[in-house]
């Protein structure tokens, strides 16, 4: 079962859960008609308080014991998405650390919420995939996961409280996981899709705020403080290490975006996003713009990145090409496979591929994502298209490219018209709507878009 619609901008996509979300896979798949469920833990986390009073304001009541870093994002809004990087804070005394999206409608007791995210809890060494709703503002109705009757289950592909599995390092790799809530238009169910998949959804018949849309949008985290007065908790929030320091250091959460009420998927422009933190001495936040990155980002302790929507680098092609020269174009090296040289080891497409559909001038956009990397310890030249390793260049065959690369570049190329010849220079052709060259790219997506 599958959302009736989708909003303008976001494809109907069937892929499989990448290895991220996957590690009960390793005991087998659950059958068609049926969805897997994790046993129930001996230890459960505690019940989420409500972060919105009688404003769009961080709840900063002591008694709360629950503390926040959220950007947040007023208006009407009918889905929120974004990506977020995954870590394993520690955590302790029974309290959590977590990372999500809020869609919210009301305030105080009338809170009405859909959220998803990933969470860690004490006691339990790892960090899982977590859903949570309420309708009365986290007092009686509404739990985690599937633990009580409301979110439906329609994908047998992931588990909800299942492991995320690896986790980002400090100063290492960094991973990620794509979370998307939107209403669907004909039902009026709050639909979920993790990594491209659609989960299931929340029946908008559980609500009474969030029947008809969202009034608030927020990305962040959220820890709770068990502490006695006059002693914090040492519960860590993302990576455990202050906004200041960075990618690879503190965790992000990027490509902040809503549906709009014509049903099309917007970036959250960062003058009208409102960065709250209830202990700033503690769990900080941060916004600033990385013009030379070409992306906006806030830092929390926690930091949060999303595409600004300005120029982008825009390259339109009927083929995705897999090219080589080691005599500086010369006579060695060929297109895709025309040649021996690159070693093509994925089936599920090829280099010379037709690319399809293709952005259209003011309309849709489309883009794929391209990863070039030496294997450290064959010394061969990975691709990576659309997170699919798709083969590898032998270093045998790059003279110079055997130890390194000492150039990298981003842009397009065009062939003109031989006017005195009458024929094409080449039997191809790249239209390039924009070309933009980008500094530096500091993050790698961990799904298919």
């Amino acid at each position: 079962m599958k959302p009736s619609s989708y909003p303008r901008g976001m494809e109907a996509k069937t892929l499989e859960a990448d290895q991220l979300l996957k590690d009960w896979h390793k005991n087998g798949e659950c059958p068609e008609g049926t969805i897997p469920i994790v046993r129930s833990p001996q230890q459960r986390p505690r019940r989420k308080t409500t972060p919105f009073s009688s404003s769009i304001q961080p709840d900063v009541d002591a008694s709360n014991n629950h503390e926040y870093a959220i950007a947040l994002l007023g208006g009407n809004f009918f889905g929120a998405s974004g990506r977020l990087n995954v870590w394993k804070p520690a955590t302790f005394n029974g309290e959590f650390s977590l990372a999500q999206i809020w869609v919210v409608a009301g305030r105080g007791t009338e809170v009405n919420t859909v959220e998803a995210g990933w969470q860690t809890l004490a006691g339990r060494n790892n960090t899982r995939l977590f859903i949570f709703w309420t309708s009365d503002g986290y007092q009686r109705t509404g739990c985690y996961n599937l633990e009580c009757p409301g979110f439906v289950q329609t994908s047998n592909k992931l588990t909800l409280g299942g492991k995320i599995e690896p986790v980002s390092r400090y100063g290492g790799d960094q991973f990620e996981i794509s979370i998307y809530i939107h209403k669907d238009k004909k039902s009026g169910n709050w639909w979920l899709r993790i990594q491209e998949i659609d989960v299931g959804y929340w029946p908008g018949s559980i609500f009474n705020k969030l029947s008809d849309r969202a009034d608030t949008v927020g990305w962040g985290g959220e820890i709770v403080n068990s502490g006695s007065p006059g002693h914090h908790t040492s519960t860590q929030m993302g990576s455990g290490h202050f906004a200041g320091e960075g990618y690879r250091k503190a965790s992000y959460v990027r490509n902040l975006r809503y549906v709009d009420e014509s049903r099309a998927i917007k970036d959250a422009e960062p003058h009208n996003v409102s960065p709250l933190v209830s202990r700033p001495e503690c769990y900080d936040l941060q916004m600033g713009n990385l013009k030379n990155y070409e992306l906006w980002e806030i830092l929390l302790g926690l930091y949060l990145v999303w595409e600004n929507g300005f120029e982008r680098l825009l390259i339109q092609s009927d083929n995705k090409e897999a090219f080589k020269r080691s005599d500086g174009d010369q006579r060695t090296g060929c297109y895709n496979l025309e040649c021996p040289g690159f070693v093509q080891i994925s089936n599920k497409f090829g280099p010379g591929a037709i690319l399809t559909p293709l952005s259209q001038y003011a309309g849709d956009q489309f883009e794929m994502s391209t990863y070039i990397y030496k294997d450290k310890k064959s010394g061969n030249w990975w691709l990576r298209v659309n997170e699919i390793d798709l083969g590898y260049w032998p270093s045998s065959i790059l003279k110079k490219l055997s130890d390194r690369a000492e150039i990298i570049m981003w842009g397009g190329e065009i062939v003109i018209q031989d006017y005195k010849a009458g024929t094409p220079l080449l039997r191809w052709e790249v239209v390039i709507s924009l070309v933009k060259a980008i500094g530096k790219q500091v993050i790698s997506e961990i799904s298919g878009t």
